[in-house]
């Protein structure tokens, strides 16, 4: 099943016949082409346009494969071993030899599922392959600006980081939470943001504008405008203080009906972060300071988190800190495989990196769990789930639960139609759908639209202006939602003049 990647992120789903270990049944497996940017651009008004870079229109040419000597003895021993030399077997068993033992395991749990992998690619690149008028992105001529170098170069980008660790020292305490309020003008000193949770309006959007103390003393201030969807709300704060109650992560969710799905991309210790200088990355082992029980109390939850492709964090996840936060057992995994953009609707959708790869994997693990108090049944996780997407730049992902699932009142002789914007998990939320769903997302850089109720179309019941919340948490929890000017602040969003033209 396949759009025109018009409007819609999920531009196309391939389903494939699969052995389900839980119910041991054959059933079908849904594996997904997403839209990366309508991902993203779903909670932002249609006004704006998302600053990306292109992504690539070709894969990378990984280490392995490019042109260095005994490459040819490699391809010659891969296609026939008969042709490998008694020269090439030994380098071989001299590299099997040198593997640690974490390299042992990343080939073991590759081997296992690559067909997995392989499977799902090639079943979306068969129902996807003769709409390539759009590529392998979507129609984003009204969603995207491309960014060009001057877009780079010309400004500066704030330093979120900077002002946490001043923070730290400036002893903040408890912060009242601050609620923005719709028409308003508002200017804010970014100091008096930090350590405190900053409510957008319900059914608005709301530019807040920033003023960032410079360093030097010779220099103006910055002034940036955040730009702020729908029932967003963002705690810009340290790690080190999420599972204090003044942190108020756990009293905002009781306060709206609890957390329905709690979501962490954690800046994983990886070299490509170091060498992009892209984010700060952090302990892993830190992560056993995060006091998941108390933020989610009573209420059962969601739980999923990107992970890199070092095994030993897949442990971790999966046998450390699941038990320890209350998950029972891993239910599932999923993954994310990144492809090639493609170029004026020609090639694409191969993998970014070689699927058989050492060094460099052309895909991202999400582990799933449910956090239940109650013991109560739940609704089994599919276990192979994969989608795919043009990757956005370093470590940004695709938004997999969207703000908001538009359901069309049936008239006489149709059916309901949707407008599906990528919500992969909204189906596996683990409480009734009597409220509109709450997120709270840990390590964030965007703050997204609250999630919409999406189980009833009856206006007289106000059900399409009722959102749930998405706290987005972390020392860059808004990187992304600041509006580009030339004469502020580096941003990732443009507004249009009233021409169209872009500024």
């Amino acid at each position: 099943m396949a759009n025109d990647g018009q409007g819609s992120s999920i531009l196309c789903t391939a389903s494939i016949p699969g052995f389900d270990p839980t119910t041991r049944d054959l059933t079908l497996i849904s594996h997904h082409l997403l839209s990366s940017p309508h991902s993203i651009a779903a909670s932002f008004h249609p006004s704006y346009r998302l600053l990306l870079e292109r992504p690539p229109e070709a894969p990378y040419q990984s280490a392995e494969s490019a042109e260095v000597p005994g490459g040819r003895r490699r391809k010659r021993r891969k296609l026939d071993p008969e042709l490998a030399l008694p020269a090439d077997w030994a380098s071989e068993r001299e590299k099997e030899s040198k593997l640690s033992t974490a390299d042992r395991e990343t080939r073991y749990h590759h081997s296992g599922i690559e067909q997995a992998l392989v499977s799902a690619l090639q079943a979306v690149r068969d129902e996807w392959g003769g709409r390539s008028a759009t590529g392998w992105i979507g129609d984003v001529n009204e969603t995207v600006h491309w960014a060009k170098k001057q877009d780079a170069e010309e400004t500066a980008e704030i330093d979120w980081v900077g002002a946490q660790n001043e923070a730290k020292q400036m002893e903040l305490g408890e912060r009242e939470p601050l609620r923005l309020v719709e028409g308003s003008e508002d200017c804010k000193l970014l100091a008096g943001l930090l350590g405190r949770v900053v409510f957008a309006p319900r059914n608005s959007f709301k530019p807040l504008e920033v003023t960032v103390d410079s360093p030097g003393p010779e220099k103006e201030p910055v002034k940036a405008t955040l730009v702020l969807p729908p029932s967003s709300a963002f705690l810009l704060s340290d790690f080190s203080t999420w599972s204090a109650p003044s942190s108020s992560l756990a009293s905002t969710g009781s306060e709206n009906g609890g957390w329905d799905l709690l979501l962490l991309d954690p800046p994983w210790p990886n070299a490509s972060a170091n060498r992009a200088a892209a984010y700060d990355t952090f302990d892993a082992y830190d992560l056993w300071k995060l006091d998941v029980k108390a933020i989610l109390g009573d209420k059962r939850c969601l739980i999923a988190v990107w992970l890199t492709n070092k095994v030993k964090f897949r442990r971790l996840v999966s046998e450390k800190l699941f038990p320890a936060w209350g998950v029972k057992e891993t239910s599932a995994e999923w993954y994310w495989i990144k492809v090639s953009a493609g170029k004026d609707g020609e090639g694409g959708g191969e993998p970014m990196w070689k699927m058989d790869g050492v060094h460099r994997k052309c895909y991202e693990g999400l582990v799933l769990g449910y956090y239940n108090p109650t013991g109560d049944p739940l609704p089994p996780l599919p276990r192979e789930k994969i989608f795919i997407s043009t990757p956005l730049g370093h470590s940004r992902k695709p938004v997999i639960f969207g703000p908001w699932l538009h359901v069309s009142p049936p008239s006489p002789g149709k059916h309901l139609t949707f407008c599906a914007y990528a919500d992969l998990l909204r189906p596996f939320l683990p409480n009734p759908s009597s409220r509109p769903p709450n997120v709270l997302e840990l390590f964030a850089r965007t703050a997204l639209a609250g999630p919409k109720h999406s189980s009833s179309f009856d206006d007289s019941k106000g059900y399409p202006e009722r959102r749930g919340v998405w706290l987005s948490v972390g020392n860059e929890a808004v990187k992304f939602n600041v509006l580009h000017s030339v004469s502020g602040a580096k941003g990732w969003l443009k507004e249009p003049r009233i021409g169209g033209e872009i500024v």
